[in-house]
């Protein structure tokens, strides 16, 4: 065998043992971000020491493309994504990457900081049943008050209501796990709802309507998990729905989060005797609309100024605080300083 030969099969050999992995980093519309600060930890597949890592540091290129090679049995670890005007971006295992994921190829969105303002934002958390809110009936919150409407808050406006309703679903313990259960002298004071509610499978319905025409909510399947901005910074203008409902089942409550991460809702609209509109106030929420067992939550921004379909939020900027007025674990549900 001569030299050249040789070389083309130890060429062939090295290559086989390599993968090539491709980085795509757009903006919120799609368009490639240049010049993106890539920061990507490598990990061993199957091998928990740090000291298999491999670090890389470099840049996108013109069309926000990066593209490497690694040892096949390499994968992606951790990805720091920067650039100045732009959201930064942290990628690793909680995203399901490296040792989750087979592939070679990722886009990642790095949306840009186009306007932050100040919003009322708040993780609102609503308990339904035994003492809490009733299911079957309408109710209303005020996003600028982070209240419901009375008699169940101090709210003012009614900026989107909810109805819920639930029926149980079989038991998500043994028979004899059950008798256990209802035995243990802290559940024993538990209603017997309350105690289905606890171990019982359940099928949830969650209807969301708005008091005035105009007014609707749209699901936005654009949601960046690893992103300082977890959504579009800025809401649609049209295509609201003015209603949606919602099924949720405890067998299988995660994939049905996922199926609808985020919304925009258009509110407090204001209609032309031509049915146009002339005033709206608009609102994103980011995540699920979620509701397990008896618990409603769901986290929301909403811009108080009128027709500013803006939903970044200054950092330090929420409008919403907690102050010694407001329960004490309310505290953690005001406390938002994401964008």
């Amino acid at each position: 065998m001569n030299l050249l030969s040789s070389l083309i099969l130890l060429i062939a050999a090295l290559s086989a043992t390599a993968t090539e992995f491709t980085l795509r980093i757009t903006d919120e519309d799609g368009r490639p971000v240049a010049d993106a600060g890539l920061r990507i930890v490598l990990g061993r597949r199957n091998d928990p020491r740090s000291s298999s890592d491999r670090l890389i540091e470099n840049k996108s290129g013109a069309d926000g493309k990066y593209v490497f090679t690694a040892d096949a049995d390499m994968c992606l670890s951790r990805i720091d994504i920067k650039k100045d005007g732009h959201y930064s971006c942290l990628v690793d295992e909680a995203d399901r990457i490296c040792h989750f994921d087979e592939k070679q190829s990722y886009d990642f969105s790095l949306p840009r900081r186009i306007h932050p303002a100040p919003l009322h934002a708040r993780k609102v958390r609503l308990r339904f049943t035994g003492t809490g809110l009733p299911e079957n009936t309408w109710m209303s919150y005020d996003f600028e008050k982070g209240e419901m409407l009375p008699p169940f808050g101090k709210g003012e406006v009614p900026d989107i209501r909810f109805r819920t309703a639930s029926v149980q679903d079989g038991w998500s313990l043994e028979p004899e796990e059950l008798a256990f259960n209802r035995k243990i002298p802290y559940l024993q004071n538990l209603t017997e709802e309350q105690f289905a509610r606890h171990f019982g499978h359940w099928i949830s319905k969650v209807e969301i309507a708005f008091p005035e025409p105009g007014s609707g909510i749209i699901p936005e399947p654009k949601i960046w998990p690893y992103c300082q901005l977890h959504m579009p910074p800025v809401a649609p203008e049209n295509n609201y729905q003015p209603s949606l409902t919602n099924i949720f089942t405890t067998r299988n409550l995660q994939a049905d989060e996922r199926s609808q991460p985020g919304f925009f809702v258009r509110t407090r609209v204001k209609m032309g005797a031509d049915g146009s509109i002339i005033s709206a106030h608009y609102a994103k929420i980011v995540g699920p609309i979620s509701y397990f067992r008896d618990n409603l939550r769901f986290t929301y921004y909403y811009n108080a100024k009128p027709n500013d379909r803006g939903l970044e939020l200054a950092l330090n900027k929420n409008q919403l605080k907690w102050d010694k007025g407001r329960p004490l674990d309310e505290q953690g549900e005001l406390n938002i300083n994401e964008p």
